[in-house]
């Protein structure tokens, strides 16, 4: 019995240590990140600027702000986005498309998001529909996002409307309407991305 007994102690510190190193592993990641990123900011300002960085974390309090019902209806609908998996923007766009539909002041993040990936592709249609469809599953605030540009490489540029939801009021002085503005710069011209994200209204 003693032999089992210290077996089991064995073996449960050993699990505890292993806990241990990995987060610590971790841990030694993310202050190897911010060294380089201070580093290369002294680099460029010569300490001539103060900086202050806010680190985010996208995926924080997700459990608190979908119910158990949505969590299952959006995993199924989840399920019809396999196509996108292999493509880089898939796992980040998740992310960052969900905080736009859920939380407040969030335009500039998918203004930005759009831009950056505009920049990076070239089947910009392809994206685009990723876009919508995921904004559809995770539809709770009416967003419009307007692109003018050449897509996919086509001679003459063209402008796309994505709308979600019973789209944005224009008119209205009670509504909260948050508004981004950005411009992607790639090799066929630019891209003018114009994102507004109406949200709850406000009590006067």
């Amino acid at each position: 019995m003693l032999k089992i007994r210290r077996m089991n102690l064995l073996t449960f510190y050993k699990q505890n240590i292993k806990i241990k190193n990995y987060n610590n592993a971790i841990r030694i990641k993310y202050n190897s990140f911010l060294e380089k990123l201070f580093k290369s900011l002294q680099l460029f300002l010569n300490k001539n600027i103060n900086i202050f960085i806010t680190l985010k974390q996208l995926n924080k309090n997700i459990k608190n702000t979908i119910n158990i019902e949505n969590n299952k209806s959006i995993k199924k609908k989840l399920v019809n986005l396999k196509k996108y998996e292999k493509n880089e923007f898939f796992k980040d766009g998740i992310n960052i498309l969900f905080t736009c539909s859920t939380k407040p002041n969030s335009a500039d993040l998918l203004a930005e998001f759009i831009s950056t990936q505009l920049q990076k592709l070239k089947r910009h249609n392809f994206f685009l529909k990723f876009i919508k469809a995921t904004l559809i599953i995770f539809k709770s605030q009416n967003i419009k996002i307007k692109i003018k540009g050449r897509f996919n490489g086509a001679p003459r540029a063209k402008h796309k409307l994505i709308v979600i939801g019973n789209g944005v009021p224009v008119l209205t002085l009670n509504s909260n309407i948050d508004y981004a503005e950005k411009t992607s710069f790639t090799s066929n011209g630019t891209f003018g991305v114009k994102v507004w994200i109406h949200e709850k209204l406000k009590k006067i």
